[in-house]
Protein backbone atom coordinates (compact mmCIF):
# COMPACT_ATOMS: atom_id res chain seq x y z
CA UNK A 1 0.00 0.00 0.00
CA UNK A 2 1.56 3.57 -1.13
CA UNK A 3 0.86 6.70 0.74
CA UNK A 4 -0.80 9.42 -1.02
CA UNK A 5 -2.24 12.86 -0.32
CA UNK A 6 -5.63 13.67 -1.46
CA UNK A 7 -6.23 17.39 -2.34
CA UNK A 8 -10.04 18.97 -2.79
CA UNK A 9 -11.01 21.90 -4.70
CA UNK A 10 -12.51 24.18 -1.85
CA UNK A 11 -12.21 28.18 -2.21
CA UNK A 12 -10.81 30.10 1.11
CA UNK A 13 -10.23 33.63 2.00
CA UNK A 14 -7.31 35.08 4.25
CA UNK A 15 -7.07 38.69 5.32
CA UNK A 16 -6.20 40.49 8.47
CA UNK A 17 -9.14 41.81 11.11
CA UNK A 18 -8.51 45.33 11.89
CA UNK A 19 -6.69 47.03 14.46
CA UNK A 20 -6.79 50.31 15.84
CA UNK A 21 -3.23 51.27 17.25
CA UNK A 22 -2.37 55.17 19.31
CA UNK A 23 0.04 56.62 16.52
CA UNK A 24 3.71 55.63 17.88
CA UNK A 25 2.75 52.88 19.02
CA UNK A 26 3.42 48.92 17.99
CA UNK A 27 1.20 46.58 16.49
CA UNK A 28 0.88 43.02 15.93
CA UNK A 29 -1.32 41.55 12.81
CA UNK A 30 -1.73 37.94 12.49
CA UNK A 31 -2.67 36.86 9.10
CA UNK A 32 -6.16 34.28 9.18
CA UNK A 33 -5.22 31.01 7.49
CA UNK A 34 -8.30 28.58 7.41
CA UNK A 35 -6.83 25.43 9.04
CA UNK A 36 -7.41 23.35 6.21
CA UNK A 37 -5.02 25.11 4.23
CA UNK A 38 -2.54 26.08 6.71
CA UNK A 39 -0.09 23.20 6.13
CA UNK A 40 0.03 24.10 2.43
CA UNK A 41 -0.06 28.26 2.56
CA UNK A 42 2.68 30.64 3.92
CA UNK A 43 2.56 34.82 4.08
CA UNK A 44 4.81 35.95 1.85
CA UNK A 45 4.26 39.64 2.07
CA UNK A 46 1.77 42.27 3.02
CA UNK A 47 0.17 45.56 1.28
CA UNK A 48 -1.05 48.20 3.12
CA UNK A 49 -3.82 50.56 2.02
CA UNK A 50 -1.84 52.92 0.50
CA UNK A 51 0.04 50.39 -1.61
CA UNK A 52 3.29 50.48 0.66
CA UNK A 53 4.85 47.00 0.60
CA UNK A 54 6.26 44.90 3.26
CA UNK A 55 8.50 41.37 3.24
CA UNK A 56 9.56 39.73 6.40
CA UNK A 57 13.14 39.53 5.12
CA UNK A 58 13.69 42.98 4.22
CA UNK A 59 10.85 44.48 7.31
CA UNK A 60 10.99 42.42 9.96
CA UNK A 61 14.81 43.95 11.08
CA UNK A 62 14.48 47.56 9.70
CA UNK A 63 10.66 48.40 10.09
CA UNK A 64 10.41 50.43 7.05
CA UNK A 65 8.47 50.30 3.81
CA UNK A 66 9.55 49.88 0.45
Amino acid sequence: MLPFLSVARQQYKSGVEEEYVILGNDALLKCKVPSFVADFVSVAGWIDSEGNEYYPDKHLQQGTTS
